[in-house]
């Protein structure tokens, strides 16, 4: 929604694994976006089959979270910050700096910091006594040069030109009511809580023009149905907040 492209053309099932560009012609923005597709899609369905869901390499391991410096060994000591770490409040924790990966996407923390601080989804500590299963909630998001201005080429005076795409982590934390479930508790272990609070939105969209009466010539479209301006236009909608009517939010643009 933030960007202006012509469309969005890459497709899995199309298995296309590269893109020409030929001699002559006029180069598109989907065709440029399209192959960074391809090559993200081939990169994070290899990591995803050899690595799993999720896992760390052995060595730089990341998002270890710890109250106790002492305990970390001498590897994990070198994501630790230059300057000493803050004072733990109370229901606050450090996340390790490092790397790991969750279906397949290279998730980094540069150093140390605190999970009331992390740098994509800073809160408040943990309030509430009780056991929690912390987990990284990871998706990525569209950045112009309004969010980061170093993007912006200021030689052109003033034009935006090309944008990026940010990998995001959140580390969140939900509760668990059964207070026997952590000694049982390993990786596979399905805490209801958990389930609940990372299920897939079951939410669907469908557009389509506004329906009015049948015409008889495939090439008429009735006054009322929408498409009938000359522009080629490329429909972006983000949803803000679900919910029914009068509660879910979302927004949408056709300059795009």
């Amino acid at each position: 929604m933030k960007g202006d492209f012509t469309r969005w053309t890459f497709s899995r099932e199309k298995h296309y694994s590269s893109v020409r560009m030929q001699q002559g012609r006029v180069q598109m923005d989907a065709d440029w976006n399209e192959q960074t597709d391809i090559a993200a899609h081939r990169i994070e369905t290899e990591a995803l089959d050899v690595i799993g869901r999720c896992g760390a390499p052995a060595r730089d391991a990341g998002f270890r979270l710890f109250t106790d410096v002492s305990r970390l060994n001498a590897d994990e000591r070198r994501w630790l910050p230059a300057t000493p770490l803050p004072a733990l409040e109370t229901g606050d924790f450090f996340i390790l700096g490092g790397r790991y990966y969750v279906d397949g996407i290279l998730v980094e923390n540069e150093s140390a910091v605190l999970f009331s601080q992390q740098p994509d989804l800073p809160s408040e500590p943990l309030k509430e006594p009780g056991l929690y299963v912390a987990y990284l909630d990871v998706w990525r998001r569209h950045i112009t040069a309004l969010e980061d201005p170093s993007i912006r080429e200021v030689a052109l005076g003033g034009p935006d030109h090309g944008t990026r795409t940010k990998t995001v982590w959140q580390l969140k934390t939900v509760r668990v009511q059964d207070r026997n479930a952590l000694q049982r508790a390993n990786c596979g272990t399905d805490f209801e809580e958990y389930r609940a609070a990372t299920a897939v939105p079951t939410g669907r969209m469908r557009a389509r023009a506004k329906p009015e009466e049948d015409q008889t010539t495939p090439c008429v479209l009735p006054p009322g149905a929408g498409f009938r301006r000359l522009e080629n236009q490329l429909y972006c909608v983000e949803i803000h907040r679900s919910g029914g009517f009068g509660t879910a939010a979302f927004k949408w643009s056709r300059e795009n």
